[in-house]
């Protein structure tokens, strides 16, 4: 079948059948790859860590007003720095794995994924553990992750919900701040479906597309959920510009066309994602100087505010908040590894067959 192209409500995408999106081994790295792997020196996973960057909205220059902290949890109250281990699906979902950000060395791996069965994503939760899904027999399965001080782990256990459909190599998942909700994507070939469970209730909606291209970069403020729209690529034309949209969850589930276009992505910048007040999408924005960590007005799109520096001009490849929504993990293109915009830190996932699938922080 040949590749035609259909002006939709993303603009031009293109629907190519050839495209594969299996949930395979292979189709793993290869979306690694793709979309979050750097690409600098060959086999190195990288993170740029942004530092303590607080993510409420101060387009006016002043300080964050007292009472939008009280609105944080009890766990974003408690916690005065930055998440010390990152949390990664070793590919091809065979382990997860905690890693110290400080030493780059392994802290602890989990036991293997049932039988039949893959790991696929991982996301912080607010209650300080990790949501990890699993996919095999067209169903994707969910655990929960606790680690103890010392970023061993002390729980991994199965929990009771499950949602029909196909984990990709394309999939994404993210866990609200209620600490009940998981917005998880699955696939049906190159089309997405967005589903919203509850853990507590089993009660599942789902947005769907007739239209081809990922969707990726989950983010919650509330009841919204914010997305990456990144159309398939039409070949010998010019590049599709990705979307920043948000969607209200309590809103009638039906097409994801009852989305809301926020942000196009600057060039050069695959991914954002949106504060936890709804207010803010910080992206990355390239140009001669480096790598700006940037702030743009959720409401009309205008920048507000540079948050941080990097040196290199290689692009933003994906962006990650903590389970508070305060602190913010960065994976640049440049394959270099910085704390503070300047300092070089430890290789934090290694070389060789250690490459990842997902990634929580």
């Amino acid at each position: 079948m040949g590749t035609c192209v259909r002006r939709g409500w993303f603009g031009d995408i293109s629907m190519d059948a050839k495209h594969k999106n299996e949930g395979s081994p292979s189709a793993l790295a290869a979306a690694w790859r793709e979309w979050i792997a750097p690409v600098a020196v060959a086999g190195v996973v990288a993170l740029a860590v942004a530092g303590t960057v607080e993510l409420a909205d101060r387009g006016d220059g002043k300080p964050a007003k007292k009472e939008n902290s009280a609105k944080q949890t009890m766990l974003a109250a408690r916690q005065k720095s930055a998440p010390r281990f990152v949390v990664a699906v070793r590919s091809p979902g065979t382990a997860v794995v905690v890693r110290d950000l400080r030493t780059g060395k392994i802290v602890d791996e989990t036991m293997p994924p049932p039988q039949g069965r893959r790991y696929h994503q991982v996301a912080s939760a607010p209650d300080g553990t990790y949501i990890v899904s699993s996919f095999g027999r067209q169903r994707v399965g969910f655990h929960r992750l606790r680690l103890a001080a010392d970023g061993h782990a002390t729980e991994f256990t199965t929990l009771p919900r499950a949602i029909a459909g196909v984990s990709a190599a394309w999939s994404d998942m993210a866990v609200s701040g209620d600490g009940d909700r998981i917005g998880y994507v699955t696939y049906r070939g190159t089309r997405a479906r967005l589903d919203v469970l509850s853990l507590k209730t089993g009660a599942l909606r789902s947005w769907t597309t007739s239209l081809n291209g990922r969707v990726g970069d989950l983010s919650w403020a509330g009841d919204t959920l914010s997305f990456v729209w990144a159309p398939t690529p039409v070949p010998g034309g010019k590049a599709a510009v990705r979307q920043v949209r948000t969607i209200d969850t309590t809103g009638a589930a039906s097409d994801l066309r009852a989305s809301r276009a926020v942000l196009a992505l600057p060039k050069g910048s695959d991914s954002a994602v949106l504060s936890r007040d709804g207010k803010t999408v910080v992206t990355g924005v390239s140009d001669e100087s480096g790598l700006g960590l940037t702030a743009f007005s959720a409401a009309d799109g205008r920048q507000t505010r540079v948050l941080r520096r990097f040196p290199g001009a290689a692009g933003l490849e994906r962006i990650l908040t903590d389970r508070t929504g305060r602190y913010l993990l960065t994976i640049s293109g440049d394959g270099h590894v910085y704390a503070d915009s300047t300092r070089d830190v430890h290789t934090v996932f290694g070389t060789g067959k250690a490459g990842v699938a997902d990634v929580a922080w």
